[in-house]
């Protein structure tokens, strides 16, 4: 019993100086920073331009299958989304699940159904197949 208090108190000692010398760490920036770069001339018109979309929806099984399709083709690709619908009635929060580095969406269909059982509407994006088109 002597044991266990003595643990304790020793405890209670070590988290309290711990917390009373314990101080936030600060690093001094680099003094020759001089802010992000510019963005390229292109990123910066489809950052400011507005596209303007139209929305199609399929049923397919226990989801619907989401097309969003810019009326300029040459704006972008469609866009292409599952979306796994929350039983009820009225509005629910709603989670985008984009699975990592286009791959394939069984994994992530399974976290969308896991969590439209739960009540949040889940939607998985549809990314393309080669992340590095647009890397060069």
């Amino acid at each position: 019993m002597k044991n266990h208090f003595t643990y304790r108190i020793f405890s209670v000692y070590v988290l309290l100086t711990l917390f009373l010398t314990a101080r936030c760490a600060t690093v001094a920036r680099d003094p020759d920073y001089q802010g992000p770069f510019e963005r390229p001339p292109r990123h910066q018109e489809l950052f400011t331009t507005q596209t303007i979309w139209d929305a199609a929806v399929k049923k397919n099984g226990d989801y619907e299958e989401v097309f969003l399709t810019p009326r300029d083709p040459s704006a972008q690709p469609p866009i292409v989304m599952d979306f796994y619908r929350a039983p009820g009635e009225g509005k629910r929060p709603a989670l985008l699940i984009s699975p990592i580095l286009g791959g394939k969406n069984r994994v992530a269909s399974h976290f969308a159904r896991y969590f439209s059982r739960r009540g949040y509407h889940g939607l998985i994006v549809h990314r393309p197949k080669d992340l590095t088109r647009d890397l060069t």
